[in-house]
């Protein structure tokens, strides 16, 4: 306390001056109308800055919740866009399902019931050293079974390599690691189909030589696989002119093939359910584990 009394002893001129002036300024403002006016005026002014900078404070420290707002809508919206994006997808999805039937209805005449299949939408693709692989959101839990094939609205697009309860891998037809029996169409030439890891690097090898071969022939399923049934459209014969390539069983030719399936507008594919098949694969399991006792 004694300490505050000294300071304000040791301050007391400017005190004197600060309540001298207060009450100049007071008696010049009371003076006459027009000092009123300029008063008015003078603590109008002081007030308007005064209330736009505290306003331009206030705003300051609330941008932070506003800039949480406004991405939490953001975030809201883009949810939004990407559930309304799959909805447009599933739809056309459902779109290609007639032209889908028209490619499987041939498979199955051959299977003698009809072809069920299980629509999945592709949310990843891994290429492993050059080799490509989808991930696809439908698996066991779906009635997926390793080695099922899959195919696009087009035509056939690979099989499943392995799978979870809830995804399933697919291996591509691209992938040089798949080689798929074919035959041509009207022909009955039977012939391998492989690719070096791209749709442009498809061939059909192992021809006969002798086999009379045009450009635009349709190249499908042979059904000598448990993969694949008969009948599927997998492509068509790119050029007339052939590679011979000769092997330990002889000479045969070699078909550049235009694929059916679009590699690069896959969104969508669809998993055909052949249990036809997985019972002749048991039975040959059972053949061959007999043979070894």
């Amino acid at each position: 306390m004694r300490r505050l009394i000294e300071f304000l002893l040791s301050k007391k001129h400017w005190f004197v001056f600060l309540l001298l002036q207060s009450f100049a300024l007071f008696m010049l403002l009371s003076d006459g109308i027009y000092h009123r006016h300029l008063g008015w005026v003078f603590t109008g002014w002081v007030t308007g800055h005064a209330n736009e900078i505290m306003t331009e404070g206030y705003s300051y420290l609330n941008l932070r919740d506003k800039n949480e707002l406004l991405l939490a809508e953001n975030a809201r919206l883009k949810n939004r866009y990407i559930e309304l994006e799959r909805r447009v997808r599933d739809e056309a999805a459902q779109a290609h399902l007639p032209q889908l039937a028209a490619l499987l209805d041939s498979v199955s005449t051959h299977l003698g019931q009809k072809t069920q299949f299980v629509t999945a939408r592709i949310i990843n693709l891994t290429n492993k050293t050059g080799e490509i692989y989808y991930i696809i959101n439908r698996g066991r839990s779906h009635g997926l079974r390793r080695d099922m094939p899959v195919m696009s609205d087009r035509g056939v697009l690979g099989a499943v390599l392995d799978l979870s309860d809830s995804y399933a891998v697919i291996i591509p037809i691209i992938n040089s690691k798949l080689r798929l029996s074919c035959t041509i169409k009207g022909k009955g030439y039977k012939g391998t189909l492989s690719s070096q890891g791209f749709a442009r690097s498809v061939r059909l090898g192992d021809v006969p030589i002798h086999a009379q071969v045009s450009a635009g022939d349709t190249i499908q399923t042979s059904g000598f696989s448990f993969l694949f049934p008969e009948g599927l459209m997998v492509g068509v014969v790119q050029e007339a002119d052939s590679t011979r390539m000769t092997g330990a069983a002889g000479a045969f030719a070699n078909y550049k093939v235009s694929l059916a399936t679009d590699f690069e507008q896959l969104s969508y594919v669809y998993v055909l359910l052949t249990p036809a098949l997985e019972e002749a694969e048991e039975l040959q399991k059972k053949i061959l584990s007999s043979d070894n006792v």
